[in-house]
């Protein structure tokens, strides 16, 4: 069993991708629904975590903290 977000020394899994993508998606729709809470509540936790998300007029980016 492998726990590649929480191992930064290995590659991140692409299942790890797909869930952080999932994230991200539910922040985003909190975002447009102006709900700061629990879009705030996302970032933190994922910082928690180690991952710094950054929003763009793009869309939100992620990078490891």
């Amino acid at each position: 069993h492998t726990r590649c977000l929480s191992d930064w020394s290995s590659d991140v899994c692409s299942s790890d991708l797909r869930l952080l993508a999932l994230i991200l998606e539910l922040r985003e729709s909190a975002r447009n629904e102006k709900r700061w809470s629990d879009a705030d509540s996302i970032r933190y936790r994922l910082t928690e975590l180690g991952i710094s998300i950054n929003d763009g007029p793009d869309g939100a980016s992620w990078t490891r903290s």
